[in-house]
């Protein structure tokens, strides 16, 4: 009898956590988890939410103002980025403060942010332009993928991607359907100067770090109908990205990538959610499932650092979910 009491107790570490839809009130519309996969930031046009992932319960919650999307988390300094159509802010979790760090951006301008090298990095829309400042606002710098365009900007950058050590940080620029702007830009954060190009020949919005020598691209090729996957080489520029097909996937898709397990994960966020698990090594399909309507309208979605534990953030609150694949 005691035998089978044990293993009662273990079959949930065994087998992982069942899946959970943690509600949160007006819904989650952006999340990130921190760098151990122990906390996860979820927000949307009022709050920051903290939730103990292990734990499946939120544990703290912010008040916003006019940030309504969560990009990073700094978790030596205690921060959090964040940004709203007009500025990138900071918030302090110790004590909840929240400061611009660049601010007066026309409404949908500013596309992503990120921290790298002590700095906080803005892609804007209208002006074509990767801005840049320390955390504090001060010492305002800016990356022009195109300086030779003065007016008439060719593209816009709108996804970053950054160095474990902060040193180097990738942006991708898209300016339409199959563009030859659409590229993967590679600069410094010593001196944000861009110190290589790599064309990708389709548009991309998500960048994800593959290893130390290449990144993975999704966007989506003119005419296609489906997610387009690139796996960019970051050391010989002149190489064409490998691409990979995503067969039956039809529609615009979001994107996660774990890396220490190889896996790209898709959504097609709509009414009816679909996902599909992508291994980028082998390029086959592990694994399709849907979360049909009682979970919401999904609007982002991550995966922890270990690859194990896939939340989406949709519109009645956050569902979690062990990814366990054949």
């Amino acid at each position: 009898m005691r035998a089978v009491g044990l293993l009662v107790l273990l079959l949930p570490a065994l087998c992982g956590a069942a899946p959970r839809l943690v509600r949160v009130a007006g819904g989650v519309s952006s999340l990130v988890v921190d760098g151990q996969g122990t906390f996860a930031y979820l927000a949307n046009d009022t709050t920051l939410e903290v939730l103990d992932v292990a734990a499946r319960s939120p544990i703290r919650t912010y008040a916003l103002g006019s940030a309504t999307h969560v990009d990073a988390v700094d978790e030596e300094r205690g921060e959090v980025l964040l940004h709203s159509d007009h500025s990138a802010s900071i918030l302090d979790l110790a004590t909840g403060s929240l400061h611009d760090v660049i601010s007066g951006f026309l409404p949908s301008d500013i596309q992503d942010a990120a921290f790298a090298g002590g700095r906080v990095y803005v892609a804007t829309l209208f002006e074509g332009t990767v801005y840049s400042a320390l955390p504090d606002g001060t010492r305002r710098g800016g990356i022009d993928p195109y300086p030779s365009f003065f007016e008439l900007r060719p593209a816009h950058p709108c996804a970053f991607a950054a160095s474990d050590d902060g040193g180097m940080i990738w942006f991708v620029t898209t300016a339409g359907r199959d563009s030859v702007f659409d590229a993967v830009h590679v600069a410094r954060t010593s001196d944000d100067t861009i110190i290589a190009r790599i064309p990708l020949g389709f548009w991309a919005c998500r960048l994800f770090l593959r290893d130390a020598t290449s990144a993975i691209a999704v966007g989506e090729k003119d005419g296609a109908g489906s997610p387009t996957v690139g796996v960019v080489d970051l050391e010989q520029p002149s190489v064409e990205p490998v691409m990979i097909r995503v067969p039956h996937f039809h529609g615009p898709a979001l994107a996660a990538y774990a890396a220490r397990r190889s896996l790209l994960i898709l959504l097609h966020g709509g009414h009816t959610m679909r996902l599909l698990a992508l291994d980028s090594a082998t390029q086959r399909v592990r694994k399709r499932w849907s979360l049909g309507t009682r979970v919401g309208i999904g609007r982002d979605l991550v995966v922890t650092p270990d690859g194990h534990t896939l939340l989406v953030a949709t519109s009645k609150g956050v569902y979690l979910q062990a990814l366990s694949l054949p």
